[in-house]
């Protein structure tokens, strides 16, 4: 009996990350979709060694071993890198090895993530604001709005990845994926405003729906 999806990311952290989200207790609740078993160990895999470049060319091949396996799959990768053919290029590349592979169409979706994957944990929570250890009482957006970091009419600051770095570096906080896990794991859901993270969240509500209360 195949498993339900195949989560199949670009590298650690953005496992790291999916793990934060997938692995907790309130996961239906938080994605606003049905049960769907998620087991880290069978259905979460990061192209190692390949990364996003690889992920782009080979995505095809990596996948194949899960074509028997899983009914659905959910690729994910950055946009931003060296040699990287824009969004639109990432997700019909991709889509077409998958498809050549024998997946249907209608079962796969790729997330290419522009420009990166901080992207999806820039929140105006208190909980990214304490992982960085940055002191904001007043809130992390209206904080940084005072440094001029992140524009107060922008939904996210304009380089996350940067501001993430600068402000980790700042405040003496050591570079691991396993940040990212802790922020997926507590950061609500449905505060992420990422076009392609918000996609991602249609996808599995189509494919696992929520039970209609009678």
């Amino acid at each position: 009996m195949k498993r339900d999806c195949l989560f199949f990311v670009a590298d650690k952290t953005m496992r790291e990350t999916f793990l934060g989200f997938l692995g907790r207790e309130d996961r239906a609740a938080q994605l606003g979709c049905g049960h769907f078993a998620f087991d880290a160990a069978e259905d979460l895999f990061f192209a190692a060694g390949q990364n996003d470049p690889g992920l782009n060319t080979r995505a095809g091949l990596l996948l194949s071993p899960f074509f028997h396996s899983h009914r659905k799959a959910v690729v994910a990768l950055d946009c931003d890198w060296v040699g990287s053919p824009g969004q639109a290029r990432i997700i019909q590349n991709v889509s077409t090895q998958l498809h050549q592979g024998g997946w249907a169409p209608e079962d796969v979706i790729v997330i290419a993530i522009d420009p990166e994957l901080e992207q999806w944990i820039w929140q105006d929570s208190p909980v990214l604001a304490e992982e960085l250890r940055l002191h904001a009482p007043g809130g992390l957006k209206a904080t940084l709005a005072q440094r001029g970091l992140w524009p107060e009419d922008a939904t996210k600051p304009p380089s996350p990845k940067d501001l993430f770095n600068r402000l980790r570096r700042e405040n003496n906080v050591k570079l691991s994926s396993s940040i990212f896990k802790r922020i997926a794991t507590r950061v609500p859901v449905a505060r992420c405003e990422d076009a392609e993270f918000r996609r991602l969240v249609a996808q599995l509500q189509a494919w696992f729906p929520a039970a209609v209360p009678a």
